[in-house]
């Protein structure tokens, strides 16, 4: 099954459960992630996909959190800010679409990001 994944290491796993769809998202760390659903008799809409997503990150998005966390971990330039821009890429070959929502999400934040930092210049 294709399943979308992350540049990080992580991916979200569906699998077979007695006639219905589990589950899971697992990374590189072995981090501990809530997912919503974890079961679902149908596969998930792409709506269904992102909030899954968008919730299992424990306080943002899996979309873009690990592109924020590397750029929280380090000096805030705009130099660092253009290298992470492109850090973190969802996609599948099952959801065409994801991509371009987490670019869209993501592009957001960095337009954001870039302002807060030339504010401050």
């Amino acid at each position: 099954m294709n399943t979308p994944s992350w540049e990080a290491g992580g991916c979200i796993r569906a699998k077979d459960d007695d006639g219905r769809i589990s589950y899971s998202v697992v990374d590189e760390y072995d981090t501990e992630f809530t997912v919503t659903p974890e079961h679902s008799e149908n596969p998930l809409t792409l709506a269904k996909l992102v909030c899954l997503i968008d919730g299992g990150g424990g306080g943002g998005s899996l979309g873009i959190c690990y592109t924020v966390m590397n750029y929280n971990c380090g000096e805030h330039t705009i130099e660092r800010l253009d290298y992470l821009k492109h850090f973190t890429r969802v996609d599948s070959t099952f959801y065409p679409q994801l991509s371009l929502h987490y670019e869209s999400v993501t592009q957001r934040w960095y337009r954001t990001e870039r302002m807060r930092l030339m504010r401050r210049a």
